[in-house]
C-alpha cells in the first residue's frame, strides 16, 4: 500500500447518516471514535484491496480529517524522544523539532505510542501465550517492553478493555 493515498471504502447506502458524521468531529465526550491506524484497518475503515467500490484519498487530506483527533491525543514528547531511538537521532542532528507534528504526520501511521502505556503484566501474558512463553524462556525482556516494540503495532491491546481512544486527554 503506497503511504500517499489510502484507499478507503465508499458507501451508496445511509448517505444521509454519513454526510452527517463526516461533519462531525471527535468531542471529548465522545472519545469512542477515536481509533489507531491499525484498528481503522482491521475495521475496514480504511482498504486497501478487494472488490467493493473504493476512492482515493491523500495522504494529506487525511491528516487533515483526522486533525481533530490529534489535537486531543496526550503526546509526552520526552517520552516518545526516548521510545524512538531513530526520533532521538533525528532531534540531536537537527533534523526533527517539532515532535507533535511528526507524530501527526508519520508516528500515527507508523504504529508509534504517542506517550506511555502502562502495560497490565498479567492480562497481557495471559492474553497472548506467545508472549508469556518468549519471556519466560528469556526472548522478550517484559510485557512492556513488547508492547512497546512490537504489540502496539500488532493491534494488542496492553489492558483488559483498552481503547486508543484511552490516550485522548481529558478536560
Amino acid at each position: 500500500m503506497k503511504l500517499d493515498s489510502i484507499l478507503v471504502p465508499q458507501r451508496k447506502s445511509k448517505a444521509k447518516a454519513e454526510i452527517k458524521d463526516a461533519k462531525s468531529t471527535i468531542t471529548r465526550d465522545d472519545k469512542s471514535s477515536a481509533l489507531s491506524f491499525a484498528e481503522m484497518l482491521f475495521e475496514s475503515h480504511l482498504a486497501g484491496s478487494g472488490d467493493a467500490p473504493r476512492f482515493e484519498i491523500s495522504r494529506q487530506f487525511l491528516i487533515r480529517l483526522l486533525r481533530p483527533m490529534f489535537d486531543m491525543v496526550r503526546f509526552e514528547p520526552k517520552w516518545y524522544q526516548s521510545a524512538y531511538p531513530d526520533i532521538a537521532a533525528a532531534c540531536q542532528a537537527g533534523a526533527l523539532t517539532d515532535l507533535k507534528a511528526h507524530y501527526c504526520e508519520f508516528g500515527f501511521f507508523e504504529h508509534r505510542l504517542p506517550c506511555f502505556v502502562r502495560v497490565d503484566d498479567t492480562f497481557y501474558l495471559g492474553e497472548y501465550p506467545d508472549i508469556g512463553v518468549a519471556v519466560s524462556e528469556g526472548r522478550v525482556a517484559s510485557a512492556q517492553w513488547h508492547f512497546e516494540t512490537f504489540g502496539f503495532r500488532e493491534g494488542r491491546v496492553p489492558s483488559r478493555g483498552w481503547r486508543f481512544s484511552d490516550l485522548l486527554v481529558d478536560d
